[in-house]
Protein backbone atom coordinates (compact mmCIF):
# COMPACT_ATOMS: atom_id res chain seq x y z
CA UNK A 1 0.00 0.00 0.00
CA UNK A 2 1.35 3.29 -1.25
CA UNK A 3 1.61 5.57 2.13
CA UNK A 4 4.40 7.42 2.07
CA UNK A 5 3.05 10.62 2.12
CA UNK A 6 1.56 9.64 5.72
CA UNK A 7 5.38 8.36 6.80
CA UNK A 8 6.95 11.74 6.05
CA UNK A 9 8.33 12.67 8.76
CA UNK A 10 7.48 16.65 8.94
CA UNK A 11 3.71 15.71 7.92
CA UNK A 12 3.50 13.15 10.95
CA UNK A 13 4.79 16.86 13.22
CA UNK A 14 2.27 18.48 11.82
CA UNK A 15 -0.73 15.95 12.43
CA UNK A 16 1.22 15.97 16.18
CA UNK A 17 0.65 19.58 16.38
CA UNK A 18 -2.98 19.36 14.97
CA UNK A 19 -4.01 16.35 17.66
CA UNK A 20 -2.31 18.29 20.31
CA UNK A 21 -3.28 21.67 19.85
CA UNK A 22 -6.88 22.04 17.55
CA UNK A 23 -9.65 20.89 19.45
CA UNK A 24 -11.79 20.44 16.19
CA UNK A 25 -9.19 18.08 14.59
CA UNK A 26 -8.80 16.21 17.73
CA UNK A 27 -12.46 15.34 17.79
CA UNK A 28 -13.27 14.70 14.31
CA UNK A 29 -10.41 12.09 13.79
CA UNK A 30 -9.15 11.17 17.23
CA UNK A 31 -11.54 8.16 16.66
CA UNK A 32 -10.36 7.51 13.25
CA UNK A 33 -6.31 7.74 13.56
CA UNK A 34 -4.28 6.34 15.92
CA UNK A 35 -0.94 5.62 17.61
CA UNK A 36 -0.69 2.53 15.73
CA UNK A 37 -0.80 4.83 12.81
CA UNK A 38 2.92 6.79 13.91
CA UNK A 39 4.54 3.23 14.46
CA UNK A 40 7.95 3.07 12.37
CA UNK A 41 8.25 0.18 10.39
CA UNK A 42 11.68 -0.53 11.94
CA UNK A 43 13.10 -0.50 15.18
CA UNK A 44 15.58 1.63 13.92
CA UNK A 45 14.22 4.00 12.85
CA UNK A 46 14.72 6.43 16.34
CA UNK A 47 12.86 9.86 15.29
CA UNK A 48 10.28 7.56 14.07
CA UNK A 49 10.05 5.86 17.73
CA UNK A 50 9.86 9.47 19.36
CA UNK A 51 7.07 10.23 17.29
CA UNK A 52 5.07 6.94 17.96
CA UNK A 53 5.79 7.66 21.86
CA UNK A 54 4.20 10.91 21.34
CA UNK A 55 0.98 10.18 19.93
CA UNK A 56 0.67 7.47 22.34
CA UNK A 57 0.94 9.95 24.89
CA UNK A 58 -1.55 12.28 23.01
CA UNK A 59 -4.06 9.83 22.24
CA UNK A 60 -4.22 8.46 26.21
CA UNK A 61 -4.78 12.37 27.03
CA UNK A 62 -7.66 12.61 24.27
CA UNK A 63 -9.06 9.33 25.68
CA UNK A 64 -8.67 10.67 29.61
CA UNK A 65 -10.21 14.02 28.94
CA UNK A 66 -11.41 14.22 25.43
CA UNK A 67 -9.81 17.55 24.70
CA UNK A 68 -6.31 18.32 22.88
CA UNK A 69 -3.30 18.47 25.49
CA UNK A 70 -2.29 22.09 24.62
CA UNK A 71 -0.17 23.57 26.29
CA UNK A 72 -0.48 20.90 29.01
CA UNK A 73 1.65 18.61 27.14
CA UNK A 74 4.99 19.11 28.43
CA UNK A 75 3.34 18.59 31.89
CA UNK A 76 1.72 15.35 31.14
CA UNK A 77 4.27 13.78 29.18
CA UNK A 78 6.23 14.36 32.51
CA UNK A 79 4.10 12.18 34.40
CA UNK A 80 4.00 9.88 31.93
CA UNK A 81 7.68 9.19 31.56
CA UNK A 82 8.17 9.14 35.49
CA UNK A 83 5.85 6.03 35.04
CA UNK A 84 8.13 4.65 32.58
CA UNK A 85 11.36 3.31 32.11
CA UNK A 86 12.64 6.36 29.46
CA UNK A 87 16.12 6.89 29.08
CA UNK A 88 17.90 10.68 29.43
CA UNK A 89 18.43 10.74 25.48
CA UNK A 90 14.84 9.44 24.71
CA UNK A 91 13.46 11.93 27.48
CA UNK A 92 15.11 14.79 25.90
CA UNK A 93 14.44 13.80 22.16
CA UNK A 94 10.61 13.61 23.68
CA UNK A 95 10.73 17.01 25.29
CA UNK A 96 12.67 18.51 22.00
CA UNK A 97 9.80 17.13 19.76
CA UNK A 98 7.13 18.40 22.20
CA UNK A 99 8.93 21.95 21.73
CA UNK A 100 8.86 21.72 18.13
CA UNK A 101 5.22 20.61 17.79
CA UNK A 102 3.49 23.33 20.38
CA UNK A 103 5.41 25.93 18.01
CA UNK A 104 4.80 24.35 14.60
CA UNK A 105 2.98 26.13 11.98
CA UNK A 106 -0.63 23.99 11.25
CA UNK A 107 -2.13 26.36 8.41
CA UNK A 108 -3.14 24.69 5.69
CA UNK A 109 -5.52 21.89 8.01
CA UNK A 110 -7.63 21.00 5.15
CA UNK A 111 -4.94 19.78 3.39
CA UNK A 112 -4.16 17.40 6.01
CA UNK A 113 -7.42 16.43 6.67
CA UNK A 114 -8.40 15.21 3.37
CA UNK A 115 -4.84 13.15 3.14
CA UNK A 116 -5.65 11.81 6.59
CA UNK A 117 -9.00 10.80 5.24
CA UNK A 118 -7.45 9.51 1.78
CA UNK A 119 -4.94 7.52 3.75
CA UNK A 120 -7.33 6.02 6.39
CA UNK A 121 -9.86 4.76 3.41
CA UNK A 122 -6.73 3.50 1.28
CA UNK A 123 -6.20 1.38 4.34
CA UNK A 124 -9.64 0.13 4.76
CA UNK A 125 -10.33 -0.64 1.48
CA UNK A 126 -7.04 -2.93 1.50
CA UNK A 127 -7.98 -4.28 4.59
CA UNK A 128 -11.22 -5.02 2.62
CA UNK A 129 -9.66 -6.95 -0.22
CA UNK A 130 -7.39 -8.80 2.33
CA UNK A 131 -10.53 -10.15 3.53
CA UNK A 132 -12.48 -10.76 0.33
CA UNK A 133 -9.34 -13.00 -0.65
CA UNK A 134 -9.15 -15.01 2.35
CA UNK A 135 -12.73 -15.81 2.58
CA UNK A 136 -12.74 -16.45 -1.54
CA UNK A 137 -9.93 -19.03 -0.32
CA UNK A 138 -11.81 -20.75 2.17
CA UNK A 139 -14.99 -20.95 0.04
CA UNK A 140 -16.55 -18.72 2.45
CA UNK A 141 -17.49 -15.43 0.23
CA UNK A 142 -21.27 -15.41 0.01
CA UNK A 143 -22.65 -12.54 -1.89
CA UNK A 144 -24.11 -11.01 1.48
CA UNK A 145 -21.03 -11.04 3.21
CA UNK A 146 -19.16 -8.86 -0.29
CA UNK A 147 -21.57 -6.36 -0.25
CA UNK A 148 -21.30 -5.97 3.32
CA UNK A 149 -17.33 -5.80 3.54
CA UNK A 150 -17.96 -3.72 0.05
CA UNK A 151 -20.15 -1.37 1.66
CA UNK A 152 -18.25 -0.78 4.99
CA UNK A 153 -14.88 0.10 3.23
CA UNK A 154 -15.95 2.67 1.21
CA UNK A 155 -18.44 4.12 3.91
CA UNK A 156 -16.29 3.89 6.67
CA UNK A 157 -14.57 7.30 6.39
CA UNK A 158 -16.66 9.08 4.28
CA UNK A 159 -17.88 12.33 5.32
CA UNK A 160 -21.64 11.48 5.94
CA UNK A 161 -23.86 14.31 6.34
CA UNK A 162 -25.49 12.66 9.76
CA UNK A 163 -24.38 10.91 12.46
CA UNK A 164 -25.99 7.49 14.16
CA UNK A 165 -26.59 6.00 17.71
CA UNK A 166 -27.85 2.33 18.95
CA UNK A 167 -29.40 3.56 22.02
CA UNK A 168 -30.48 0.09 23.12
CA UNK A 169 -27.10 -1.39 22.76
CA UNK A 170 -24.83 1.49 24.04
CA UNK A 171 -25.35 2.17 27.59
CA UNK A 172 -21.58 1.20 28.27
CA UNK A 173 -20.45 4.08 25.86
CA UNK A 174 -22.87 6.55 27.64
CA UNK A 175 -21.77 5.79 30.97
CA UNK A 176 -17.86 6.30 29.18
CA UNK A 177 -18.68 9.79 27.87
CA UNK A 178 -20.23 11.30 31.56
CA UNK A 179 -17.50 9.57 33.58
CA UNK A 180 -14.86 11.39 30.69
CA UNK A 181 -16.62 14.20 30.18
CA UNK A 182 -15.93 17.26 32.00
CA UNK A 183 -16.49 20.96 32.67
CA UNK A 184 -13.43 21.61 30.89
CA UNK A 185 -14.41 19.90 27.99
CA UNK A 186 -17.59 21.99 27.66
CA UNK A 187 -16.54 24.84 29.29
CA UNK A 188 -19.34 27.72 30.13
CA UNK A 189 -18.08 31.06 29.65
CA UNK A 190 -18.95 33.56 32.48
CA UNK A 191 -21.27 36.62 31.11
CA UNK A 192 -20.13 38.97 33.95
CA UNK A 193 -23.20 40.44 33.65
CA UNK A 194 -24.79 42.05 37.18
CA UNK A 195 -25.62 38.27 39.28
CA UNK A 196 -26.58 36.65 36.34
CA UNK A 197 -23.66 33.84 36.56
CA UNK A 198 -24.45 33.67 40.52
CA UNK A 199 -27.51 31.85 39.02
CA UNK A 200 -27.78 30.11 35.60
CA UNK A 201 -25.22 28.89 33.21
CA UNK A 202 -24.55 30.46 29.75
CA UNK A 203 -23.74 28.54 26.46
CA UNK A 204 -21.38 25.95 25.64
CA UNK A 205 -20.15 24.41 22.35
CA UNK A 206 -22.68 23.53 19.80
CA UNK A 207 -25.63 26.08 21.04
CA UNK A 208 -26.80 29.50 20.35
CA UNK A 209 -27.42 32.39 22.68
CA UNK A 210 -29.88 35.12 21.78
CA UNK A 211 -29.73 38.95 22.80
CA UNK A 212 -33.26 40.55 22.22
CA UNK A 213 -34.05 44.30 22.48
CA UNK A 214 -35.93 47.42 21.10
CA UNK A 215 -33.92 49.58 18.93
CA UNK A 216 -31.10 51.61 20.55
CA UNK A 217 -31.03 49.60 23.86
CA UNK A 218 -27.95 47.62 23.67
CA UNK A 219 -27.69 44.76 21.27
CA UNK A 220 -24.67 46.21 20.04
CA UNK A 221 -23.03 46.63 23.27
CA UNK A 222 -24.15 43.63 25.30
CA UNK A 223 -22.06 41.33 22.00
CA UNK A 224 -19.61 43.76 22.45
CA UNK A 225 -19.07 42.82 26.15
CA UNK A 226 -19.71 38.90 25.84
CA UNK A 227 -17.19 38.89 22.96
CA UNK A 228 -14.57 40.97 25.58
CA UNK A 229 -15.23 38.80 28.61
CA UNK A 230 -15.20 35.79 26.28
CA UNK A 231 -11.48 36.84 25.24
CA UNK A 232 -10.87 37.58 28.60
CA UNK A 233 -11.41 33.68 29.51
CA UNK A 234 -9.31 32.33 27.05
CA UNK A 235 -11.46 31.93 24.33
CA UNK A 236 -10.78 33.05 20.90
CA UNK A 237 -13.84 34.91 19.25
CA UNK A 238 -14.59 36.01 15.97
CA UNK A 239 -16.62 38.87 15.36
CA UNK A 240 -19.02 39.71 12.69
CA UNK A 241 -19.70 43.42 12.43
CA UNK A 242 -23.11 43.27 10.10
CA UNK A 243 -24.32 46.77 10.74
CA UNK A 244 -22.27 49.17 12.58
CA UNK A 245 -18.62 50.01 10.78
CA UNK A 246 -15.56 48.04 11.94
CA UNK A 247 -13.78 51.33 13.08
CA UNK A 248 -16.73 51.74 15.81
CA UNK A 249 -16.55 48.60 17.21
CA UNK A 250 -12.77 48.88 17.99
CA UNK A 251 -12.99 51.86 19.51
CA UNK A 252 -16.19 51.05 21.91
CA UNK A 253 -14.09 47.90 22.36
CA UNK A 254 -10.95 50.41 23.26
CA UNK A 255 -13.07 52.63 25.53
CA UNK A 256 -14.69 48.97 27.43
CA UNK A 257 -10.57 47.80 27.77
CA UNK A 258 -9.26 50.72 29.10
CA UNK A 259 -12.15 52.36 30.95
CA UNK A 260 -11.47 55.65 29.25
CA UNK A 261 -14.65 57.91 27.79
CA UNK A 262 -15.24 57.21 24.00
CA UNK A 263 -14.90 61.13 23.55
CA UNK A 264 -11.44 61.04 25.10
CA UNK A 265 -9.35 57.77 23.28
CA UNK A 266 -7.67 60.97 21.53
CA UNK A 267 -6.70 63.00 24.51
CA UNK A 268 -6.33 59.91 26.89
CA UNK A 269 -3.86 57.79 24.39
CA UNK A 270 -1.72 57.11 26.89
CA UNK A 271 -4.51 55.66 28.93
CA UNK A 272 -5.95 53.61 26.20
CA UNK A 273 -2.58 52.40 25.22
CA UNK A 274 -2.13 51.16 28.97
CA UNK A 275 -5.29 49.86 29.90
CA UNK A 276 -5.86 48.04 26.36
CA UNK A 277 -2.25 46.11 26.84
CA UNK A 278 -2.52 45.00 29.93
CA UNK A 279 -6.44 43.57 29.77
CA UNK A 280 -4.99 41.73 26.95
CA UNK A 281 -2.36 40.40 28.59
CA UNK A 282 -4.34 38.78 30.92
CA UNK A 283 -4.87 36.56 28.02
CA UNK A 284 -3.45 34.24 25.23
CA UNK A 285 -6.89 34.69 23.27
CA UNK A 286 -7.01 36.83 20.40
CA UNK A 287 -10.37 38.91 19.36
CA UNK A 288 -11.03 38.99 15.17
CA UNK A 289 -13.13 41.60 13.75
CA UNK A 290 -14.86 40.77 10.14
CA UNK A 291 -16.33 43.96 8.45
CA UNK A 292 -20.03 43.11 6.71
CA UNK A 293 -21.09 46.42 6.69
CA UNK A 294 -20.01 46.17 2.63
CA UNK A 295 -20.36 42.86 2.09
CA UNK A 296 -23.22 40.71 3.04
CA UNK A 297 -22.69 37.22 4.87
CA UNK A 298 -24.79 34.31 4.62
CA UNK A 299 -24.53 31.39 7.30
CA UNK A 300 -22.19 29.59 4.82
CA UNK A 301 -20.15 32.83 4.14
CA UNK A 302 -19.74 33.19 7.73
CA UNK A 303 -18.41 29.71 8.33
CA UNK A 304 -16.02 29.89 5.23
CA UNK A 305 -14.25 33.04 6.92
CA UNK A 306 -13.92 30.99 10.21
CA UNK A 307 -12.63 28.15 8.10
CA UNK A 308 -10.01 30.32 6.08
CA UNK A 309 -8.84 31.36 10.03
CA UNK A 310 -8.41 28.11 11.35
CA UNK A 311 -6.56 26.94 7.97
CA UNK A 312 -4.34 30.30 9.17
CA UNK A 313 -3.91 28.76 12.98
CA UNK A 314 -6.92 30.74 14.63
CA UNK A 315 -8.94 28.16 16.08
CA UNK A 316 -12.23 30.45 16.78
CA UNK A 317 -14.57 28.90 19.39
CA UNK A 318 -16.69 31.78 20.04
CA UNK A 319 -18.17 33.33 16.95
CA UNK A 320 -20.42 36.64 17.27
CA UNK A 321 -22.68 38.15 14.37
CA UNK A 322 -24.12 42.30 14.86
CA UNK A 323 -26.82 41.17 13.93
CA UNK A 324 -29.29 38.44 12.77
CA UNK A 325 -31.37 41.06 10.26
CA UNK A 326 -28.23 41.87 8.35
CA UNK A 327 -27.83 37.72 7.70
CA UNK A 328 -28.12 36.84 4.05
CA UNK A 329 -30.92 33.39 3.74
CA UNK A 330 -29.84 30.76 1.88
CA UNK A 331 -32.95 30.82 -0.39
CA UNK A 332 -35.32 33.41 -0.82
CA UNK A 333 -38.81 33.49 0.25
CA UNK A 334 -42.07 35.85 -0.25
CA UNK A 335 -41.98 35.96 3.54
CA UNK A 336 -38.86 37.64 5.68
CA UNK A 337 -39.65 35.40 8.67
CA UNK A 338 -39.09 32.14 6.39
CA UNK A 339 -36.01 33.77 5.66
CA UNK A 340 -35.03 34.14 9.52
CA UNK A 341 -35.93 30.27 9.91
CA UNK A 342 -33.54 29.38 7.65
CA UNK A 343 -30.99 32.09 8.72
CA UNK A 344 -31.61 30.00 12.17
CA UNK A 345 -31.53 26.38 11.20
CA UNK A 346 -28.33 27.19 8.92
CA UNK A 347 -26.56 29.09 12.48
CA UNK A 348 -28.12 26.01 14.88
CA UNK A 349 -26.20 23.82 12.40
CA UNK A 350 -23.15 25.97 12.02
CA UNK A 351 -22.65 25.75 16.08
CA UNK A 352 -23.29 22.04 15.96
CA UNK A 353 -20.50 20.85 12.94
CA UNK A 354 -18.33 23.28 14.22
CA UNK A 355 -18.12 22.94 18.10
CA UNK A 356 -18.83 27.01 18.58
CA UNK A 357 -20.53 29.03 21.27
CA UNK A 358 -22.51 31.30 18.88
CA UNK A 359 -24.13 34.98 19.83
CA UNK A 360 -26.17 37.17 17.86
CA UNK A 361 -29.20 39.42 18.89
CA UNK A 362 -32.39 40.15 17.36
CA UNK A 363 -35.48 43.21 17.31
CA UNK A 364 -38.05 43.01 19.61
CA UNK A 365 -41.43 44.12 18.13
CA UNK A 366 -42.70 47.69 18.13
CA UNK A 367 -43.99 48.68 21.25
CA UNK A 368 -41.37 47.42 23.82
CA UNK A 369 -38.93 50.17 24.01
CA UNK A 370 -40.83 51.42 27.60
CA UNK A 371 -40.72 47.84 28.67
CA UNK A 372 -38.73 46.17 31.77
CA UNK A 373 -39.48 42.57 30.97
CA UNK A 374 -39.29 41.87 27.31
CA UNK A 375 -40.63 38.25 26.86
CA UNK A 376 -40.12 35.46 24.20
CA UNK A 377 -43.65 37.05 22.97
CA UNK A 378 -42.18 40.65 21.95
CA UNK A 379 -39.81 38.66 19.14
CA UNK A 380 -40.16 40.29 15.81
CA UNK A 381 -41.53 38.37 12.93
CA UNK A 382 -40.19 35.00 12.99
CA UNK A 383 -40.59 33.18 16.63
CA UNK A 384 -38.45 30.15 15.35
CA UNK A 385 -35.70 31.87 16.03
CA UNK A 386 -36.90 31.40 19.98
CA UNK A 387 -36.75 27.90 19.48
CA UNK A 388 -33.33 27.39 17.79
CA UNK A 389 -31.77 29.34 20.49
CA UNK A 390 -30.55 27.61 23.91
CA UNK A 391 -30.28 30.66 26.00
CA UNK A 392 -32.90 33.87 25.08
CA UNK A 393 -31.47 36.93 27.28
CA UNK A 394 -33.85 40.30 26.74
CA UNK A 395 -32.55 44.06 27.56
CA UNK A 396 -35.50 46.13 29.44
CA UNK A 397 -35.88 49.18 30.47
CA UNK A 398 -35.29 50.19 33.90
CA UNK A 399 -37.41 52.61 35.85
CA UNK A 400 -35.32 55.74 36.93
CA UNK A 401 -33.44 58.67 35.40
CA UNK A 402 -30.59 56.93 34.69
CA UNK A 403 -30.70 55.61 30.95
CA UNK A 404 -27.81 53.13 31.56
CA UNK A 405 -30.05 51.12 34.02
CA UNK A 406 -30.70 47.57 32.69
CA UNK A 407 -33.05 44.94 33.70
CA UNK A 408 -31.74 41.66 32.24
CA UNK A 409 -34.46 39.15 31.53
CA UNK A 410 -33.70 35.37 30.81
CA UNK A 411 -36.54 35.09 28.51
CA UNK A 412 -35.45 31.49 27.57
CA UNK A 413 -32.95 28.65 28.91
CA UNK A 414 -33.29 25.04 27.20
CA UNK A 415 -31.10 23.57 30.24
CA UNK A 416 -31.33 26.15 32.95
CA UNK A 417 -33.91 28.73 34.92
CA UNK A 418 -35.60 31.23 33.15
CA UNK A 419 -37.93 33.29 34.04
CA UNK A 420 -36.03 35.77 35.83
CA UNK A 421 -34.14 39.14 35.89
CA UNK A 422 -31.39 40.49 36.78
CA UNK A 423 -30.78 44.63 37.51
CA UNK A 424 -27.26 46.05 36.86
CA UNK A 425 -25.90 49.66 35.52
CA UNK A 426 -23.78 50.09 32.12
CA UNK A 427 -21.78 53.04 31.22
CA UNK A 428 -22.45 54.09 27.57
CA UNK A 429 -19.91 56.85 27.94
CA UNK A 430 -17.21 54.15 28.04
CA UNK A 431 -18.88 51.25 25.82
CA UNK A 432 -19.22 49.23 28.75
CA UNK A 433 -22.99 46.67 28.61
CA UNK A 434 -22.51 46.74 32.61
CA UNK A 435 -20.19 48.66 35.41
CA UNK A 436 -19.36 46.89 38.29
CA UNK A 437 -18.27 49.86 40.17
CA UNK A 438 -21.07 52.17 38.58
CA UNK A 439 -23.64 49.34 39.84
CA UNK A 440 -22.57 49.51 43.28
CA UNK A 441 -22.80 52.99 44.13
CA UNK A 442 -26.16 52.23 42.72
CA UNK A 443 -27.24 49.49 45.18
CA UNK A 444 -25.13 51.27 47.88
CA UNK A 445 -27.61 53.86 47.88
CA UNK A 446 -30.89 52.36 47.60
CA UNK A 447 -31.30 52.35 43.61
CA UNK A 448 -31.55 48.37 43.38
CA UNK A 449 -34.75 47.43 41.31
CA UNK A 450 -37.08 45.26 44.19
CA UNK A 451 -38.88 43.14 41.94
CA UNK A 452 -35.73 41.52 40.98
CA UNK A 453 -35.83 37.60 42.21
CA UNK A 454 -34.26 34.78 41.78
CA UNK A 455 -37.17 32.70 42.74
Amino acid sequence: MEESYFRDTHFQEVLLALLSRDRNFIKDFGEILSAQDFKPSSNQDRGGMIRWTLATIVFDFYRKYRKPPGELLPVFVARQLEKRNTTVERGDALRFLIKKVLKLDISGIQVVEDTVLSFKRLQAKTKAIEELVELQSAHELTDDRFLEIARDAVRMFSKTSYKTSDYSEGLSSRLLRRRVSSEADRPYPFLFMGDLDMVIKSITSGQIGLILAPTGRGKGLCLQWIAMMAVLQGFNTLYFTLEDPIADLEDRLDAAMSSVPMKNLVQQETDVQMGVRRKLAMSRARLKLVDGTETKFSVAGIEEVWSSYREEGFDASVVIVDYDAEILSPRKYDQKRLELGAIYSDLRRFAARRKLIVWTASQSRRGAESKKIIGIEEVAEDKTKIDKATLVLSIGKLRGPDPDGVHLWVAKHRHDRSGFGVTFWGNRARAMFYDSVKTAEKERTGEKDEEDSFG
